[in-house]
């Protein structure tokens, strides 16, 4: 089951915003299935990486070019 996972931000320069919805599909039974949707906003010399399930905010990080995090699903 996909529980964590780690994100490495490099929004290129003028660029303001990106976003993904990221779907992990897993048996019949539906044991591994996560959907999650991942946003990265530039602010300022930081990124902003904001991670949903649904609409309640999972993980949060400001991070600098080329930073990761470690992001835990719930």
């Amino acid at each position: 089951m996909l529980e964590s996972f780690r994100a490495r931000l490099n929004l290129p320069d003028g660029r303001l915003a990106a976003i993904a919805a990221v779907h992990t599909f897993g048996d019949y039974m539906q044991a591994f299935n996560r959907n999650f949707d991942v946003v990265v906003e530039r602010r300022g010399q930081k990124q902003h990486l904001t991670v949903f399930q649904r609409i309640r905010i999972v993980a949060e990080h400001y991070l600098a070019d080329g930073e990761s995090a470690e992001i835990q699903l719930p």
